[in-house]
């Protein structure tokens, strides 16, 4: 137990001593200085990656080619049966009306092979907006390389009427930053 004790006297010491002796360098060497500089370039790295990112999202919405467009780009549609044998859903009933109540489970996914869910009728809530209809049905799609998910979908030109209902709100937010850091970085310029 004394030598446990005493080890972990000397370790302490040590460190101290080490601590002590990289404070005093570390005025020599500007550690302080080029610590800052590296965080700033990390900073700015990641705030470019993340612009980029962001490009390319918007980029992908108004070309119809994120998942919520190809949702609605499918050949296949989904019925509420189909969604609910295949997601994982925590609770069906923010989802789905249920007829007769209480046959089915609250979660998802079910299987329609059982005898008692023959007579039951699912429907879509009437809250639910068609965004987050087209969430649960991209989870729907095969996943598949992006050419043979284009070869497997209609074109958009074919659907233009309902194809970009969901992006509007994302792109508006997404030109609202981009106007905002454009302006900041203008008032910079100018002081």
């Amino acid at each position: 137990m004394k030598l446990l004790e005493t080890i972990k006297n000397k370790l302490i010491a040590l460190v101290l001593a080490l601590w002590a002796w990289v404070k005093l360098k570390a005025v020599e060497w500007k550690l302080r200085e080029k610590a800052i500089a590296l965080w700033e370039k990390a900073k700015a790295f990641w705030a470019r990656m993340g612009q980029k990112w962001r490009n390319t999202k918007a980029h992908e919405k108004l070309m119809a080619m994120d998942d919520e467009s190809f949702a609605v780009r499918s050949k296949s549609n989904y019925s509420p049966k189909d969604i609910l044998s295949s997601l994982s859903i925590t609770r069906v009933s923010d989802y789905f009306e249920i007829e007769p109540a209480g046959v089915l489970p609250n979660t998802a996914p079910i299987n329609w092979a059982n005898p008692e869910y023959n007579k039951v009728k699912v429907t879509w809530r009437q809250n639910i907006t068609p965004l987050e209809k087209r969430r649960l049905e991209s989870q729907m799609l095969p996943k598949l390389p992006y050419r043979e998910m284009v070869k497997q979908s209609l074109r958009p030109e074919e659907i233009m009427d309902v194809v970009h209902d969901h992006v509007w709100e994302s792109i508006n937010i997404y030109l609202a930053a981009c106007r905002s850091e454009v302006l900041g970085k203008r008032d910079e310029v100018v002081n």
